[in-house]
């Protein structure tokens, strides 16, 4: 249970964010995002099997959740069901926001087989238009879960004596004052449609995951979920805010981001491994995308010792 500050997420052919789940400790991740400072410049779409709370600590900070966008403000928090996929980035003229994020398992405020769970937990995570509840600024009971949120970063940082009951203690009191004000929060009515695009989505992102090293085309993406090419970009449009097309790219500059950083394969070799069979188009896409050449970002992110080592053969 550590203080984290990523810079780029790993994640499985569903979207699944990997993480190093420690059973023996407690089932909850304290997250200092600095949004800007990821590798694509914002935290990509993403779920998990742990709900999340999140609190913006300065600057804004926009949430993608299904088909919905929502801006939150310095001060102002959101909760997001388990398993929902969500993306956040800095809006259209914010260059950086930092978001202070919690995800803990359900299990964490009470075990599967207590009447705690059954009766106040359950209902909650199994609803299906219950993706996420928004903390406001204007709300007296909003501001309170928001402070004591930003509480128990507190508590995990000082690590006193018994802080770990605190934290279970502290996020007991936060569930009972979601639950205590239950009627208030609005439901977000989906429609078969959108759960029909989701399904689709989900589809068509698990096939660009698991085919990016080969040559695929719109036609093979729309292929994957059986829909029309200009369905699967009105697809990836509405849920993911990008192309098919581009997607894919992003996923392959980001695997080979990843390569980088944690192996001390050439970085030609790294390249056709993600996809690029043009090298120079591949080097002109991550130097946009990343703001330095391959090599270069791997001396500087660069975690194996192996890389160094090869690096002064080099020389």
């Amino acid at each position: 249970m550590e203080f984290q500050r990523p810079t780029f997420l790993m994640t499985d052919s569903d979207g699944m964010v990997i993480l190093e789940r420690n059973t023996l400790d407690l089932p909850i991740f304290f997250i200092h995002n600095e949004i800007e400072k990821y590798d694509l410049g914002y935290i990509k779409w993403h779920c998990h099997p742990e709900m999340e709370f999140a609190v913006v600590i300065d600057h804004p900070a926009e949430f993608f959740i299904g088909d919905r966008r929502i801006i939150l403000r310095k001060g102002e928090g959101i909760w997001i069901n388990a398993n929902e996929m969500h993306m956040i980035r800095c809006p259209d003229g914010i260059t950086s926001s930092t978001v202070y994020t919690i995800l803990m398992m359900p299990e964490f405020i009470a075990p599967r087989t207590n009447v705690i769970y059954r009766k106040y937990i359950r209902p909650w995570i199994e609803d299906p238009e219950l993706s996420h509840v928004l903390f406001l600024e204007p709300i007296s009971w909003h501001r309170e879960v928001v402070s004591t949120l930003i509480s128990l970063f507190s508590i995990q940082e000082k690590k006193e004596f018994g802080y770990e009951l605190s934290i279970q203690n502290t996020v007991a009191d936060i569930w009972l004052t979601m639950m205590q004000h239950q009627k208030e929060v609005p439901k977000q009515i989906v429609s078969r449609t959108v759960l029909h695009s989701q399904k689709r989505i989900r589809t068509m992102m698990a096939y660009v995951q698991s085919n990016f090293q080969q040559k695929i085309s719109l036609q093979d993406i729309a292929d994957s979920a059986h829909v029309s090419k200009s369905e699967c970009i009105r697809c990836f449009k509405k849920n993911l805010d990008v192309t098919p097309i581009r997607y894919l790219t992003e996923y392959r500059l980001e695997t080979a981001a990843r390569r980088l950083i944690l192996s001390a394969d050439p970085v030609n070799s790294i390249a056709v491994s993600c996809g690029f069979d043009d090298l120079s188009y591949f080097d002109r896409l991550f130097r946009s995308t990343y703001g330095m050449p391959p090599s270069q970002y791997r001396r500087k992110n660069g975690k194996n010792p192996d890389i160094r080592f090869a690096e002064k053969k080099k020389k």
